[in-house]
Parts: structure tokens; sequence; C-alpha cells
């Protein structure tokens, strides 16, 4: 209904805004639908994005799990060769095999006495729980159990390892049940507990597998230790399935499969749990309508079990049946299949909360615009009618207004898209551990991003912003490094990359890595310096939790080296030093006689075996092509006794052949003395047989010739 007011004129009527309310709804209509178009695009850019850096954190994790398990599983038949090419360890295992393949008769030799002697320390040094030696027909000649000796191995029925084993092949088995009863989760002796096998071949002088000889160990120890490295937040995994989807590393959740009544409380989901789909959620009370086994595979068990490699962020339910996202590979060459799952919901958290907070934004904000149009709708005929003549001041006075709310809105949404910005920044660097930094170089000022005020564990309020404040942080020993580095960068113009300890002000010691690049004016002259910093300490504690499974060749009292095909020192333990000074390595390089020598070997494929004097030692270097990685093995053993029995034997032979020599001079000298006048001894005795004589002279006679005649056939 249209009010009046005293004094309008008669011919006055509402313009503008007021006089069209079907344009106005119009307006409000399109207003809604473009915030919410803008609401929508929002949430799908931050959800994509998120997605991405999930999927990028969890292949992170895969690819470094898995190259941990490949380096522990390298490092055992590495130590495994090593013992197989051992010359002693060879002459033994062919000793055992012309032993009956009886248990009586091998438990009864004495080279089975030598072979436990001998592998009994290296079984106990790396908490190994047994070893075999199998003959060509499957047959155990060697164990530290009289038990298996004789028989057939266990692995004759699991897979074709044996038979890669006799094709020259090294083995690693999944876990699997095991044969023999050993330790529990309370360390009760059980025979549902996994074990599995590491193997290399035996070769004799001739290169033939002659054997094959294999370590056991306990996955529950070593194995699915390696895959825990990868656990991630509350509820991130790594796992690992063989080619049936069967868990045979440890879970994460034992506990929760407890209660979903998976397993038992004092088993293992290991080898207990088939990774399948339940169809609901078990550790919510849900109960499946299929019995364990009728249950599909996970959607990443179905993928890895058919060699794939792939990920999912859209949502899959895992064997306990609660949602996840997860990346998967297949190792062809161990035959088991590796992820990396964490549950959707904590996946997403971050995105729920941003996407939740822009949803009630949203719903205020349009509650507002409604509030606002039915107030409008309500004033719209009590508005004041102004005279003609005031009407034209008053429409340049709302659109001056206008244009000046337009900028203020148009100023709050940008400072508003700023500052969403700044906190999307500053999350993300909190979820990388990863912070920035400016430091002007003219007037020796820092600013430090929120998360390296975290990072090197300073308060705002206490941090000096100094070079000099941030050098006393760095660790001491760090200190000198980190300023040639900077120094460095600074002179050469080149981007600025290192790794470094910090000391943090409660005593913690951090390790970071750090990239910075220098700002200049037109001559050259550094200006600011911008760079990141990112706090790597997992990182550092991970590589040397990777490089302690490794430690076995530099604790070797004998050279242990690794060597490229082109001549380059890849590796070399301590004990290998003094025979690179022989050779004259120069920055882990050989000379070009050596390079010549190496690239021979490594060409020819075969074993070569050098001696080596160092000072009184004598050492006996056998190199090894392993031509699928490019390098050769050198491995050196301390010949010096039997070096020193050789020279021994040779200067008692030189000393006998003398002897010899001077007894023949002797005896030909002596021989040549007599026969002259043994001659004529002889003569004279035919001469006095043809006169005559009486029978006792001719009997004498005949003595003295008969006698000369015998000595001189033994001159």
């Amino acid at each position: 209904m249209e009010q009046r007011i005293d004094n309008a004129p008669e011919n006055y009527a509402p313009t503008g805004f007021y006089s069209k309310p079907g344009l106005s709804f119009v307006l409000l209509v399109l207003i809604i639908l473009t915030v919410s178009g803008i609401a929508t695009y929002a949430l799908n850019e931050i959800k994509s994005r998120k997605s991405e850096e999930i999927e990028g954190t969890l292949k992170t994790v895969l690819s470094t799990t898995h190259e941990a398990l490949t380096v522990w599983a390298d490092d055992h038949i590495d130590d495994l060769q090593y013992w197989a090419s051992r010359p002693d360890v060879g002459e033994m295992v062919q000793d055992l095999l012309t032993v009956p393949k009886k248990k009586e008769s091998l438990a009864s030799s004495t080279y089975l006495r030598e072979l436990r002697r001998t592998f009994q320390p290296v079984l106990e040094d790396h908490g190994h729980l047994g070893f075999y030696i199998v003959c060509p027909d499957y047959i155990n000649i060697s164990s530290l159990r009289d038990e298996s000796l004789g028989s057939t191995n266990l692995l004759a029925g699991e897979s074709d390892y044996l038979e890669r084993l006799f094709k020259g092949e090294n083995v690693m088995t999944t876990p699997f049940k095991t044969d023999v009863p050993l330790p529990g989760k309370g360390e009760t002796l059980s025979l549902d507990e996994p074990t599995m096998f590491i193997g290399v071949p035996v070769f004799d002088a001739g290169e033939k597998v002659v054997a094959a000889l294999l370590i056991r160990i306990n996955p529950a120890e070593n194995f699915s230790r390696i895959a825990k490295l990868g656990r991630i937040g509350e509820t991130g995994e790594t796992y690992i399935v063989d080619r049936a989807g069967l868990l045979i590393s440890e879970s994460r959740f034992d506990s929760q499969l407890v209660k979903a009544g998976l397993i038992n409380e004092e088993e293992r989901g290991m080898l207990k749990v088939s990774v399948r789909d339940p169809g609901v959620n078990l550790i919510e009370g849900g109960s499946s309508l299929l019995p364990r086994e009728k249950q599909p595979l996970t959607f990443m068990a179905k993928s890895v079990t058919e060699g794939n490699s792939g990920a999912n962020l859209k949502g899959y339910n895992d064997y306990r049946g609660v949602p996840v996202v997860g990346v998967w590979l297949w190792d062809d060459l161990f035959g088991l299949g590796m992820t990396t799952e964490i549950d959707f919901n904590e996946a997403f958290r971050d995105y729920h909360f941003t996407r939740n907070i822009l949803m009630a934004v949203l719903f205020f904000t349009l509650l507002l615009f409604l509030v606002l149009y039915a107030f409008i709708m309500k004033s719209r005929g009590e508005a004041l009618i102004l005279k003609q003549e005031a009407e034209k001041l008053a429409a340049e006075t709302n659109a001056a207004n206008e244009l000046l709310e337009f900028e203020v809105e148009e100023r709050r949404v940008a400072q508003e898209e700023l500052l969403h910005s700044q906190q999307a920044l500053k999350k993300a660097q909190e979820i990388a551990r990863l912070g920035t930094w400016e430091y002007d170089v003219v007037d020796n000022k820092i600013i430090w991003s929120d998360e390296v005020y975290r990072i090197f564990g300073v308060d705002i309020e206490s941090f000096e912003n100094t070079f000099e404040f941030f050098i006393e942080l760095i660790h001491p020993d760090d200190r000198e490094y980190v300023l040639s580095e900077i120094k460095a960068s600074m002179e050469s113009k080149k981007t600025f990359s290192i790794d470094y300890r910090i000391v943090q002000p409660g005593g913690d010691i951090r390790y970071v890595h750090e990239e910075a690049k220098d700002i200049s004016d037109d001559r050259g002259n550094p200006l600011r310096r911008i760079g990141t910093v990112q706090d790597i300490t997992e990182r550092k504690e991970a590589e040397k939790e990777i490089e302690s499974l490794a430690k076995f060749p530099s604790e070797n009292p004998f050279p242990v080296m690794q060597i490229s095909s082109k001549g380059k020192i890849l590796y070399a333990n301590e004990a290998s030093r003094p025979i690179l000074n022989v050779w004259g390595v120069e920055e882990d390089r050989l000379p070009s006689a050596m390079k010549t020598f190496i690239a021979g070997i490594y060409a020819e494929g075969k074993s070569w075996e050098v001696d080596v004097e160092q000072g009184m030692q004598t050492f006996s270097i056998t190199f090894i092509p392993v031509n699928e990685s490019d390098y050769v093995y050198a491995y050196g053993l301390d010949i010096t006794a039997r070096k020193n029995a050789e020279i021994n034997l040779l200067e008692a032979k030189k000393t006998a052949e003398s002897a010899t020599k001077a007894k023949s001079e002797f005896l030909a000298n002596m021989s040549h003395e007599i026969r002259t006048p043994m001659t004529s001894i002889i003569g004279m005795a035919e001469l006095l047989s043809e006169s005559e004589l009486t029978d006792k002279e001719k009997d004498y006679v005949e003595r003295l010739k008969g006698s000369g005649d015998a000595l001189l056939s033994i001159i």
C-alpha cells in the first residue's frame, strides 16, 4: 500500500529501486546464485588441491618405505652372498654333499659341526632364527636343528623359491606360517607365528649351483618394522599383502580387529586377516551379511594383486570397513604388494572444516540479504517524498553513496581474500613443516613466518630479528659450514641449498633443510635474501634407521668394497682404506690401470682373485661382478699366515735341492776315483784266473773278481 506524506506534490510517484519490486527480486536471486556458484567452485578447487597434496604425501611415504624394504633385503642378500662365497664355507658344503642324506649320518658329520660353528655367531649378531643348506634335490643337509636334517625343505611346497635358487637367483620369501614353534605376542612359543626366509645359491669353482643357503627371519621383528616406518598421523598405516590379498605385515589396528572378532586377543592380524571389504564399518559395530571368505577384496587389494600400482583419493573401504584413501604398488621382484592408507575423515579433516565454515558464512550472508530485502520492501511505502527540486540532488547523493559503498565492499572482499590466502599459506606451511623468511641485507633485519618460529622453537616476543641471533641458533659444529655456504652462494649468485642442525632454546636438536636466493640491485649488490626452511628431522631419523639396517659391511674386519664398472669407489669400509692407498685411489677414483682391470672383470662377468701386500700383511681380494647392477663387489681376506707358510716351504725346498746337488756331485767324484783302480783290480783277477792255481787260490781269485764286479755295479 502506498502512503502519502503531507506537502508531497500531487503528481509524485516513487522512482528508482523502490518503484520496481520485481526487478529487485530478480537481482536478489542473481546475487544468491552468483555467491552460491562462487562458493561451490571454491570448495571444489580446495578439495582438488587437498587431494593432490594428500596423494603426494602418501606416495612419498609409500616410496620411502618401499625403498627401505628393498635396501633391507639387498643388505641381507649381500651378507649371505659373502658367506656363501667364502672358500671355507664352500669347501664344507662340498664335503657335506658327499655325506649320505640321512639324518643320523648328517648329524654326526664333522662338516655339519663346522658349519654350525661358523654360522652361529652370525645368526646371533643379526637376530636371525636359523639357517638351512639345501642340496639340489631339496633335502636339508645342514641346519641348527637335527630334526630338520635329511628331510625335504619346507620351501619345496612354497611357490617356486627353491627352483629359482638353483637357477642362480637370490630370493626373499613372503611371510608364511611357521613350521617350528616361535615366540608369539606373550613371548610364548607358538606354531601360529609367521616366518620368512632369504636365500642365495652356493656355487662351486666352476660357477655351478651346488646348494642353497637360507636364513630364517622373524618378520614380526624385521619385515613389519620397516612397514611401521610408513605410519603417519592418527590412522595412517603402510602394510604389505601377498598375491592372494592376505595381510603379511603387522596391522596398526590389531586391537580393533580383536573387537571386530577378526582375530583373537593373543593373535596378530598378520597372516590372519585377508584384505577384504566387509561392506559395513566393523569398528562402529557393523556386521557383514557375508562370511569373511566370500567378501570381495578391497578396491586396493583387487588392483594390487593383479600386479597394478595406483591411487584412490575418492575413498574406499579397507579391511575394517572404514572409508580410507590410499596409494599402492606391486613389487614383481619380491612378489608382494605394498600400500599406504589413511582414514578418509582424517585425510580431509581440514577440507571439511573449511567447507563447514564457508557454508556457514554463505548461509548467514544469504540470510542477511533476505532480511535486507524484506526491510527494503517494507520501507518502500515509507520512503520520504521530497520535493521535485530535491530529487535530482538525492539521486546524485545516492549514486555517490553507492559508488563509495561499492569501493568499500571491493576493499573488504580484497582484504578477506588476502586474509584467506594468508591463512591457507600458513596452514600449508604447518602441514609441510616449511616456513618462509626474508633478510634485509642493508638493515640486517630478518622476518620469519609463524612456521619458522615453531621450527626454531623461538617465541615472537623473544626473537631478535638480526642475522647474529639466527647464527646463534645453529648447532656449534655446523656454524662454520653454514657461514661458508652462505658466503659462497652470495659470491656465485647461485641458489643456496643445504642441510644443517639447529639447537632450540630448550636444548632440542633438529635437522633443517634451507634454500635461499638473493635479490640484487642493478649493479649486482645484494639487497634482500628470501628463502624457505623445512624441518627434516623425521627424514634424517628414518635415514639413520635405514643406515643401521645396512651397517654390517662397515663392521667387517676385512676389506669390503663396492666399485662401479667405470672405476668409482661407491662404498668402502674402514678395513679397505690401506688397500685403496696401495692402489693409489684419489677422490674415490681408481687409477687408469685398475680401472681397466675392473672394466675387464665386469665385461667378462666372472669373479677374479688378486693378492695385495700392505706392510707386513697380505690380502686376497676377490672381485665379483654384479652385471644387472653395474658394479663389482670386492671382498678381502687376510692370507698373511698362508703366504708366510708358502715362503718357508719354498726356502725348505731350495735347501733340500742344494743338499741333493752336493750329494750327487760327491757320488760322481767318488765313482770316478774308485772305478779306475777297481777296473785294474778286476783285470788282474781275470789274468790270475787263467794261470795255473790251486783250488784254494782259484777260490780267492773268484771272490776277488766277484766283489770287484759287485762294487763296480754299485758305483
